[in-house]
């Protein structure tokens, strides 16, 4: 749910900050993101692509599957309300291509 301040507030369990997730529905079928916040029932995912922090996409958390991967970093930077630009989103998720989907 939107905070009064107009941030994201957090997922809670089954989701964090910093997870790795694949899509499994939509025109972006395939392609993995970060989870960096929650509004009413949907996830905020960035991909530092298209998608940022300050920007995220809104998905259905059924529309989606975690992976075992977690971006600590990017979930530090998140918590503390850093800015991340998007250089440096990319350069953090380098190598996530080939991550293995959880069952």
């Amino acid at each position: 749910m939107d905070k009064s301040d107009g941030s994201l507030e957090l997922f809670p369990d089954p989701y964090s900050v910093g997870q790795v997730v694949l899509s499994r529905r939509g025109k972006d079928r395939g392609k993995f993101y970060v989870v960096v916040g929650f509004e009413k029932d949907r996830l905020a995912l960035a991909d530092g692509e298209r998608f940022n922090v300050s920007r995220p996409k809104r998905k259905n958390p059924r529309h989606v599957q975690r992976t075992s991967q977690r971006v600590a970093e990017l979930a530090e930077l998140i918590e503390a309300k850093q800015d991340i630009d998007r250089g440096r989103f990319c350069q953090i998720l380098v190598g996530l291509r080939d991550v293995p989907a959880e069952e």
